[in-house]
Parts: structure tokens; sequence; C-alpha cells
């Protein structure tokens, strides 16, 4: 009776450490830490970084979320894995599915230090057609890779957006790699691929401060493994890059032109 007890106790013991969950929801309102020993944090509808306030995730942790629900920073977040412990956003489904939930977004008021850094992302998209967004901020995004997705896997959008993107892996969306509409694009170290369209779309007046070192293949059927601009030019091209016939994009003082359509709505 007494060994059965033990075990018993063991296997309580071994549920309780092996199987923690916390759901979340709603506005974090004071600085919040998800650990290891909370993982999976289920978020089972929005949740709101708000103005002031620090997430912190720890590496190793891993973020289930609910259809349709985002993760919305309009404050610090600072989600930074480690090479042998990434951090995992997916769905709350049970196997991964292109556009299952809708994405991160660090919107205007988001603090420029705000990091995303050895993050593995999945089934983003949703019907907002996009994994990430960054709109008027300036996040740093280094390797994170992003996949199984449905539209673009990042959004950067409004004037002041200047986020930095370091060796990142982006593959298997239905829109563009990189979406840029607004702000600057400081890219490098990038391998993007399998996306319908353009690797990269540029909007017209863009600052195209970097775009060095990237791979890009399989996109628009292989035809369209370069930066496309839409309409105009773009505004600064410092660092730029074209695409050669591998798909490799090479820095722009090794060509007379920047790999660019000339179509001005692609």
């Amino acid at each position: 009776m007494k060994r059965h007890l033990i075990a018993l106790v063991a296997l309580s013991f071994c549920a309780a450490a092996g199987f923690a969950q916390t759901n979340v929801s709603g506005a974090i309102t004071t600085n919040a830490t998800w650990t290891t020993a909370g993982s999976p944090y289920n978020i089972t509808s929005d949740v709101t970084v708000n103005t002031g306030v620090t997430l912190t995730i720890q590496p190793g942790v891993t973020i289930k979320v609910a259809d349709s629900s985002s993760l919305l920073v309009s404050g610090k977040l600072a989600a930074v894995g480690t090479s042998s412990q990434p951090i995992v956003f997916t769905t709350a489904r049970s196997a991964p599915a292109a556009g299952a939930w809708k994405g991160i977004d660090f919107r205007s008021t988001s603090d420029p230090t705000s990091t995303v850094s050895y993050v593995n992302i999945d089934s983003g998209g949703w019907s907002a057609g996009r994994t990430m967004y960054i709109a008027g901020s300036s996040p740093h995004i280094d390797h994170v890779t992003i996949s199984t997705l449905a539209g673009s896997a990042i959004w950067i959008d409004l004037a002041a957006a200047h986020p930095v993107i370091d060796s990142c892996t982006f593959n298997g969306g239905t829109a563009y790699g990189l979406y840029v509409t607004g702000g600057a694009l400081e890219v490098r170290n990038t391998t993007i691929t399998n996306f319908t369209n353009y690797a990269i779309s540029v909007g017209p007046g863009i600052d195209v401060l970097d775009a060095s070192n990237l791979t890009s293949t399989g996109n628009g059927g292989g035809a369209k493994n370069n930066i496309g601009y839409r309409g105009g030019n773009m505004g600064g091209l410092k660092h730029g890059a074209r695409s050669d016939s591998r798909g490799t994009f090479l820095p722009a003082s090794l060509s007379p032109r920047v790999g660019r359509s000339r179509s001005s709505q692609e």
C-alpha cells in the first residue's frame, strides 16, 4: 500500500510539473514575466501590453493563441529566446494551420527597445493578412522564423516605423515576405522563400537603408525573387540589393540597378 501511495504522489508531481499551463487575455497593466514554469501560455482572446508596461517572455516558453486572437504591444515586449531554447508562438489548434490566429502587433506607442529574438512563429495571418504588424514603431527583430502563414510575414507601416530585421527566415505565405508601406526598411542576413508575390514589396518614398546578404527563392513561382516597388521610386537606397539568377540578393555596388519590378501595383 505504501509503495502504491509513493507512486501516486510521484505521478501527481510529474503531471503538475510537466503539464502546467496559464490562460491569459485582456490588458497587461503592470510589468509581467511569462516563465517556463507557467508554459504554455494560452492566449484565449486578445492580449494587450499597455503603454509603459513591459512583458518579458523567457527562453523556452510556448504561447498558444486562440483563433482570431493577437498579442498587441503598446508598451514593451522583450521576447528573447536562445538558439537551444527558442520562444514559440503557435496556434491553439492541434496542428499548425495558416491563418489560424492573427499575429503580433507593435503599435505606434510601443517602446523602441522592444526585442523579438530567437522566436519561432507559425499559423499567423488570420484575416489581417500578416503575422507581424509594425505600425510607426521600431522593434529589433532577429533570429525569428515565421512559417505556415496567411498573407505577409511582416507588414511595416506608418512614417515613423524603422525596425531592424536581422538573421531571420520567412517561409510560405500568401502575399509578400516583407510588405513595406511606410517608414524605412533595414533588413540583412535573411532568407525569404515560397511567398506567392514578391519577396519584398516597397511602397513609394520608402527609405531602403539596408538590404544585404538576403537569399530569396520560390517567390511568385520563382519569378519574383527581388524587391518590387509599387509606384514611384524608392526614397533612399544606401545599402540596397538586387536579385541574381539564383535568387540571392547582392549588394547594390555590384550592380548598376536595384532589383525591382516596374509594375505599379503587383
